[in-house]
């Protein structure tokens, strides 16, 4: 079985499209998940991101803001 750390490289290489289908599916596979996006609010997020009408996060700088307190 691959190693988690080669299974993150792998999905970073797929569409966007099957990752989003990826999450949905581990997002379901959780029995104790309390957070479900609905598909159209999610696919219009999405689109709100490619189109440049949002930013998205940028999660390495949200880690060291957090290592800082």
């Amino acid at each position: 079985m691959p190693e988690l750390a080669e299974i993150k490289q792998a999905i970073t290489r797929m569409s966007t499209p099957d990752r989003a289908e990826l999450a949905a599916f581990l997002l379901s596979s959780l029995e104790e998940a309390s957070y479900w996006v609905e598909d159209a609010k999610a696919l219009r997020r999405l689109d709100e991101l490619e189109f440049g009408q949002v930013s998205g996060l940028n999660l390495h700088a949200q880690s060291h803001r957090h290592d800082l307190r």
